[in-house]
């Protein structure tokens, strides 16, 4: 009588397999579950903080330039490594929250939810270094098309400069074509990486730059922007795979 020791390789094959499958059920699970707990966290702190805004509002009847100003000057707190975003008209506001890589944000309107401010999230200074405390800000749903001449924004007329930020989501996957049109100087980022520096005193100039954007995820965008004296220009413009340039709005 032939007695079998071991397994054969088919044998070993299937627990294989199986164990990879199981490890594949395990993995899949806990991401999930850090998703719900990281979004958990997120949304209550974004409620909490939603709170103070509209008590601050109450009290001063306008929400705080700053999130370092609410709270009656003494702030808020946020996860460790929670990164924020905040734009008010004095009337209203909206408050992002970036964690691990997920945004989540709020408005005087809306209750949490994944996702970005709409709008471009706009800040204007009374310098041209974009330093200090903004002299205004507002979030504005129109494209930055800003032909302003011997003029500028919010009261600002020479000597000013200005900051940009929204997150977009691209129509389509492939390589974009950003176009910004200044004088005098500016400045683009996507996703945090300098993809146009010109920083100089300049007429009206326009630079291009590719970038490889994937449909589905947002790309933050941020424009830079000063203004020295005579005309004032500032625009962004972008032409996605279809090939088709236009103005556009997070």
């Amino acid at each position: 009588m032939k007695v079998r020791n071991g397994f054969t390789i088919v044998e070993l094959l299937v627990v294989v397999v199986i164990i990879a499958v199981l490890a594949v059920v395990v993995v899949t699970g806990y991401n999930g579950l850090q998703a719900r707990a990281r979004a958990s966290v997120a949304k209550q702190e974004l409620s909490n903080a939603a709170k103070v805004l509209k008590l601050d509002y109450t009290r001063d009847s306008a929400y705080p330039l700053t999130l370092a100003s609410s709270n009656d000057g003494r702030g808020l707190v946020f996860s460790q490594g929670a990164v924020t975003s905040y734009t008010t008209s004095g009337s209203t506001f909206c408050l992002g929250l970036n964690i691990s890589g997920t945004k989540y944000y709020i408005s005087d309107t809306t209750s949490p939810a994944e996702g970005a401010c709409g709008g471009w999230n706009a800040q204007y200074f009374a310098n041209t270094t974009l330093s200090g405390a903004a002299a205004s800000t507002a979030v504005e749903s129109v494209p930055i098309n800003y032909p302003w001449g011997a003029g500028g924004p919010a009261g600002l007329v020479d000597n000013f400069s200005a900051r940009w930020q929204g997150d977009v989501m691209a129509p389509a996957s492939g390589v974009y074509t950003f176009y910004v049109t200044s004088d005098d100087g500016q400045r683009l980022y996507v996703n945090g990486s300098l993809i146009i520096d010109n920083w100089v005193a300049q007429g009206p100039t326009t630079r291009t730059a590719t970038y490889t954007m994937t449909a589905g995820p947002t790309y933050t965008i941020t424009y830079e922007y000063y203004e020295l004296a005579g005309g004032a220009v500032a625009q962004l413009e972008w032409m996605p795979p279809s090939g088709i340039r236009a103005f556009f709005t997070p």
